[in-house]
């Protein structure tokens, strides 16, 4: 829509129009520097799986691009998700949204990532990251994230193999869901 400023995204499994086969979405602010991903928001008391005006949505995790002057500056991203229970289920935070925890730096509960740095080379005279030879070619897409509490603990890397693909490697304490969505949110423009 080209009128509309922000994004929105529905990640399903499935067909689109199948409401069973959504499992999450995705929406930005007007600036396309913050991204909040909700769960489907089906009530699990509902029936037949339907989205209910009093559903269940739960943020699953937020993103935000540092924005200078206007530009976004990819490599500086952070994210912020709940933390996991004793039986890996996300811990429901309740009232408020994962944004403004972030940025209040409210953190009980929550596990923030953030970008890793890039180390310059004074012999190739350029940033460069150890992607481990997963990642091929250069691009301001490819990325970094590790735990700030744990900043040597890598939990996720995305980066481009050849012209138009790339690989996504992630572990624990991000899902796939979540580890798709910060990929797909670094190509929004």
């Amino acid at each position: 829509m080209k009128k509309n400023k922000a994004s929105s995204y529905v990640i399903s499994v499935g067909e689109f129009d199948e409401a069973e086969s959504v499992v999450g979405t995705m929406r930005s602010n007007h600036h396309r520097t913050e991204f909040t991903l909700c769960n489907d928001g089906r009530n699990p008391a509902g029936s037949h799986g339907a989205l209910l005006e009093e559903s269940h949505t739960q943020e699953l995790m937020a993103v935000s691009y540092e924005s200078i002057l206007g530009f976004i500056k990819l490599q500086q991203m952070s994210a912020i998700i709940p933390h996991m229970d004793r039986n890996s289920q996300r811990v429901c935070l309740g009232d408020g949204s994962l944004l403004k925890k972030m940025k209040n730096n409210q953190g009980a509960g929550l596990i923030k990532l953030e970008t890793i740095v890039p180390a310059w080379n004074e012999e190739k005279q350029e940033y460069v990251m150890d992607f481990n030879g997963r990642v091929k070619k250069g691009s301001v897409k490819n990325f970094q994230l590790a735990c700030s509490d744990s900043p040597d603990k890598l939990v996720m890397q995305f980066g481009r193999v050849d012209e138009n693909r790339f690989v996504l490697d992630y572990s624990s304490p991000l899902c796939a869901l979540q580890a798709f969505t910060i990929a797909l949110s670094c190509f929004d423009e």
